[in-house]
């Protein structure tokens, strides 16, 4: 028998808001094995619009920004971590509100093309 369950990326602990697919979502999936749990299940991973449903999104095409890991793009050099605003220290709920678009845009001061940041490029 194969048991599973429905848990949204967004549902996970996160100290910025809304959970992702960083060291949390690494952690769940191995309390699933643990758990003998085969299935995981997650809602859409689109932008959310009306209500933040992810049933009414802006696009169905497109990957939401807010499921990126901060954290890896502070090791990878794209962000500094004093960069990152912490909008839930508790870990405990998600704050759809107060993790904006506008807020998250502002975390990512990249160039569209060739991962530059003030005209410097960020390859080692």
């Amino acid at each position: 028998m194969k048991a599973g369950i429905l848990c949204p990326i967004s549902a996970l602990p996160s100290s910025y808001g809304v959970g992702d697919f960083g060291k949390n979502a690494y952690r769940f999936v191995d309390q699933l094995k643990k758990s003998d749990i085969k299935i995981w299940q997650i809602l859409p991973l689109n932008p959310l619009a009306y209500g933040n449903s992810p049933y009414q999104p802006y696009s169905s095409y497109a990957g939401d920004e807010l499921y990126i890991d901060l954290e890896d793009l502070v090791k990878d050099g794209l962000l500094e971590k004093r960069e990152l605003k912490t909008f839930n220290k508790q870990a405990e709920t998600v704050e759809y509100e107060a993790v904006s678009y506008k807020e998250l845009k502002e975390l990512f001061p990249l160039k569209a093309k060739g991962g530059k940041r003030d005209g410097k490029s960020q390859n080692k």
